[in-house]
């Protein structure tokens, strides 16, 4: 075996190590590169799903006003309906007013030509009396 020398450490340091310290630099540096290319992916997917959470809140947002509206407008609704009925209810008592007062107004015209009849049969009875007498 060789004593070891200066020159002989520099020659294994050029020979053995310098290479294996440039192998594992360029490896590094390619990990480092892949490493760079993995952030930039990730910042970019993070910058998505950013966008995609506003837009879920904004919709969300929008449903639940769209829904505080509906509430409200089943709430009109509801008492829409119920005028409606009330109307309905008056229309129906209206018409059989209506209907009453027709009936009515009709009873007295067929009692005035009852009437009329009347006057006219005891005026036809008088002038047959009258002929009889004759």
């Amino acid at each position: 075996m060789q004593p070891l020398t200066l020159e002989g450490l520099i020659a294994f340091h050029r020979e053995m190590i310098a290479p294996e310290f440039q192998r594992i630099a360029a490896t590094l540096d390619e990990h480092t590169g892949f490493h760079r290319e993995t952030h930039a992916h990730f910042d970019g997917v993070y910058q998505k799903l950013e966008l995609l959470e506003h837009e879920y809140q904004a919709i969300r947002a929008a449903i639940e006003r769209l829904e505080r509206r509906v509430a409200m407008v089943e709430v009109r609704v509801g008492k829409l309906e119920e005028r409606v009925t009330r109307v309905e209810d008056r229309a129906i008592s209206i018409q059989q007013t209506l209907d009453h007062a027709s009936i009515q107004a009709e009873l007295r015209v067929l009692e005035e030509r009852v009437i009329q009849l009347e006057h006219a049969l005891g005026a036809l009875q008088r002038s047959i009396e009258a002929a009889d007498r004759e």
